[in-house]
């Protein structure tokens, strides 16, 4: 999709969850904007690290893959 938009001069800006959205927004170059349920769903800080924010802006994480951390002894315990 990023490609298609990119042949018609159009930015890109994925719809869902900003793990996934700010990886997929850096990598092409007419990466737009990330949307994000940040706040929205208390649940998933909980159990997930947040994103940082430096000056209005998503900071891609610096850990393997997408940099999802899961908080393993916080979802066990919930799933008690």
């Amino acid at each position: 999709m990023a490609a298609v938009a990119s042949a018609h001069h159009l930015p890109m800006a994925p719809h869902g969850n900003h793990y996934l959205g700010a990886h997929a927004v850096a990598a092409v170059d007419n990466g737009l904007i990330v949307e994000s349920y940040a706040g929205l769903r208390p649940w998933q800080e909980e159990f997930l690290a947040p994103v940082e924010l430096r000056d209005g802006e998503l900071v891609l994480p610096q850990t393997p893959g997408l940099g999802i951390v899961v908080d393993w002894a916080a979802l066990q315990k919930a799933a008690r």
